[in-house]
């Protein structure tokens, strides 16, 4: 509950801190979804029917997107059994992060996001650069963290040093640092081996 609950804390605060806006940014959140069964499905219907009703700009999907151990390879039929079909009626952008079933069921595997990330380039609509990023939408500023390893332990140290790079406009014209974040809001990364922080955060 708490890794779901810091999943969107972190995104709204994120949205909270952007430049005032100037016009109208529509988007859907949702998190926990990722067990491709009816309740899915029709959730996916009812997402299509309001966006064609309202207009929708993208998608904010907040973890645990695979339930119950996450995929294990790039080509995983989870992938399109919990994803691509469920969803296959909103033709949007999906920026998803990762919850703590996406490392797996315990004992846990921080390799295996490198499979989610993957994904990002054998999918037209899913957005995950990396374990995490910040994307830019007119503006409103998006922050995906990954706070699964923070809860375990893991080092924070990359992720930490990417998140207090941000600065954002507050009132007077002053920056306020992104890492203004309570501390037990701040997550740690279990990004794979070989990866880097995006060099300018955006997918």
């Amino acid at each position: 509950m708490f890794a779901r609950l810091t999943h969107r804390i972190c995104a709204l605060v994120g949205a909270a801190l952007a430049l005032p806006a100037t016009g109208a940014v529509r988007f859907l959140a949702l998190g926990d979804a990722g067990e491709g069964n009816l309740a899915q499905y029709a959730n996916g219907k009812a997402m299509a029917a309001l966006c064609a009703r309202k207009g929708c700009d993208f998608v904010i999907y907040l973890g645990d997107n695979f339930y119950g151990k996450g995929i294990t390879r790039p080509d995983d039929p989870q992938f399109r059994q919990k994803f691509e079909l469920p969803y296959a009626g909103l033709d949007l952008p999906f920026y998803a992060m990762l919850g703590n079933h996406d490392d797996g069921d315990p004992p846990l595997d921080y390799g295996k996001p490198q499979f989610q990330v993957a994904c990002t380039w054998r999918s037209a609509r899913w957005k995950m650069p990396h374990p995490f990023y910040h994307v830019q939408k007119d503006e409103v500023a998006l922050f995906a963290l990954d706070t699964t390893g923070y809860l375990q332990g893991v080092s924070t140290d990359t992720q930490r040093a990417w998140l207090a790079r941000w600065r954002f406009p507050g009132p007077g014209g002053r920056s306020w640092p992104a890492g203004c974040l309570p501390a037990q809001l701040l997550p740690g990364s279990s990004s794979p081996p070989g990866s880097s922080a995006p060099a300018d955060g955006r997918p």
